[in-house]
């Protein structure tokens, strides 16, 4: 494994600190904390989520579930019906969009030289 220096460590440190002092993650920690004082509320929701995951993950164009099979899967669970759930569902989100730009703004940081993993013909690996 390799060793952080100190200096990142602290600062990765002083990062972590300040997105879990944050609205958007206190927000999130709030919600979870309500549904979990209904676990059959969180089992649904858990399902949910689970099955939504694999819907927008699953090999295809990548552009996501279609409307639709979004509607039927809410339809299903009865979610949608439950203002709490979609409060945190909404937090989940916007938790993981920061993290995303977190971690896209960190990962530029050091240019890697990918373009040799590429094909011309657009075949390569990126």
């Amino acid at each position: 494994m390799v060793e952080i220096p100190q200096d990142i460590r602290c600062r990765l440190d002083e990062l972590a600190q300040t997105f879990h002092d944050s609205e958007v993650y206190q927000r999130y920690e709030r919600c979870s904390r309500e549904l979990m004082k209904n676990p059959e509320v969180f089992e649904k929701m858990n399902r949910f989520r689970k099955e939504n995951f694999a819907l927008n993950t699953k090999g295809g164009s990548g552009s996501g579930m279609e409307p639709e099979v979004r509607s039927m899967l809410l339809d299903r669970f009865s979610v949608h019906t439950n203002p709490l759930i979609g409060e945190y569902l909404d937090a989940e989100l916007e938790m993981c969009l920061v993290l995303r730009e977190m971690l896209a703004r960190i990962g530029t940081l050091a240019d890697l030289k990918l373009d040799a993993f590429s094909s011309e013909d657009g075949s390569g690996l990126l």
